[in-house]
């Protein structure tokens, strides 16, 4: 009989902690709301709720913020997360530097650091990256909030059960156990996850598919990697590495990845991909050119430059854009059917050269 009564208390102590995740969760995407509000959303009746609010009041992590308009009845007091709550640190370890972030329970900037480091000396790329989060953590400590937990975020095949990178095939990291990393050094609760999932939650808390139900978002940048989310939660697979659609083949005779692969659709329309075409362009038009003067267009080495000849009308920039274009609309075409999403979000460098990109994009 006691074992039957302790498993009872632990799902007891599991179904509150899912209630009061959820009572948080609606509050971070809608605030503010009624305890009446929340009660419907949740389908918990009023009594419960009502215990879960006054938990979490008590915790620091909710708070009172008016009343309601009403035009007829008694109005409900409004409830809203506590940016007081405490602080969350976030972290992003890039190819060529590490972001760390503070943010406080709502989800506002308090500050933020970024130092350049050599991604082939994992150890010392770490432990910058351990040095900024205990900058963090003090300055947390000034203004006397506690640090909830750290977010961690690596380009690459990561285990998020274990917080575990498997490689990081721009980095050229393998097996390195992140989580325990900065759990070792700190006291707070780690998650690690990889780039385009971390991504995707915050589009799909803060960003442009607050509203959508089941979409993809899909980064660009050195690498290309994808966030899958479901009812606001991410499908991660059975061992947290769904999501790779940048290492899925499209010419099984391509061009070679930095995963060893050949033909992924990374390969084609990484920002190293698109450089390379532009530089190509360049050099190709120089050569037809029959005038005799020089090139008023240097060569091509950031993104930032690409957008800038694009928008100028630079032929060798349009080309490569459209090239690109044409690539990464094969990739979201494969998306599309193998998903059917409501939405795919876009993210890194095709942000800014988009317009010049869709036309190709649909016409795939």
């Amino acid at each position: 009989m006691s074992g039957v009564n302790a498993e009872s208390t632990r799902d007891i102590e599991g179904l509150r902690q899912v209630n009061l995740s959820a009572v948080l969760s609606l509050l971070r995407q809608s605030s503010p709301l009624s305890r009446k509000e929340l009660a419907d959303l949740t389908g918990l009746n009023k009594a419960t709720i009502t215990r879960l609010v006054r938990e979490l009041i008590a915790h620091g992590l909710v708070r009172e913020v008016g009343l309601q308009s009403v035009k007829s009845g008694r109005p409900s007091i409004l409830l809203r997360l506590d940016p007081e709550g405490g602080y969350i640190i976030g972290v992003g370890l890039e190819v060529s530097s590490c972001s760390v972030i503070l943010v406080d329970f709502a989800g506002e900037y308090i500050w933020r650091r970024d130092l350049p480091y050599q991604a082939n000396d994992p150890a010392s790329s770490l432990n910058c990256a351990l040095k900024l989060v205990e900058e963090a953590n003090q300055i947390a400590q000034t203004f006397r909030r506690p640090v909830l937990g750290i977010g961690v975020s690596a380009p690459g095949l990561v285990d998020n059960t274990r917080g575990f990178l498997h490689f990081a095939p721009n980095l050229g990291w393998r097996d390195i156990p992140l989580k325990q990393i900065f759990e070792d050094r700190f006291s707070f609760p780690v998650y690690v996850d990889n780039h385009a999932n971390m991504a995707a939650l915050g589009e799909f808390y803060f960003g442009s598919a607050r509203d959508c139900s089941y979409g993809i978002y899909v980064e660009f940048t050195e690498g290309v990697g994808g966030g899958i989310i479901i009812d606001q939660h991410i499908l991660a697979g059975v061992t947290g590495l769904a999501g790779e659609v940048g290492h899925t083949t499209i010419n099984p005779e391509g061009p070679k990845c930095n995963c060893g692969n050949r033909g992924c659709w990374e390969a084609y329309v990484n920002s190293a991909a698109l450089l390379q075409r532009a530089q190509f362009y360049q050099l190709k038009n120089k050569q037809d050119s029959t005038r005799m003067v020089e090139q008023s267009v240097q060569e091509y080495q950031t993104i930032t430059q690409i957008t800038e000849g694009a928008k100028a009308g630079d032929p060798a920039a349009l080309e490569a854009l459209k090239v690109t274009g044409y690539y990464v609309g094969i990739g979201l075409a494969n998306l599309i059917n193998v998903f059917n999403p409501d939405e795919i979000i876009l993210g890194g460098y095709l942000k800014t050269v988009f317009e010049f990109m869709i036309s190709e994009i649909n016409r795939v």
